[in-house]
């Protein structure tokens, strides 16, 4: 998929993922992010069925193979 959102504007992943660390292009936003500022994964700009249906897998295998270590926030 390559890509997370930040304030609903599209940012492209660079790269691969390694171990649960990925690197985004933030030039688009980069007068307005911060360390520390959220970044949108799967959520309402990208559902977790259109991502699982994109990754030819399954949504529970997605949220299962999410680190502990990622911060969840669940709405709804």
């Amino acid at each position: 998929i390559g890509k997370v959102f930040y304030k609903n504007v599209e940012l492209p992943m660079i790269g691969r993922i390694s171990m649960d660390l990925m690197i985004i292009d933030v030039n688009k936003v980069r007068n307005r992010i911060k360390i520390g500022d959220h970044l949108e994964v799967f959520g309402k700009n990208l559902n977790l069925d259109k991502f699982a249906k994109i990754s030819d897998t399954s949504p529970y295998d997605i949220i299962t193979s999410v680190s502990e270590r990622c911060e969840r926030i669940y709405v709804n």
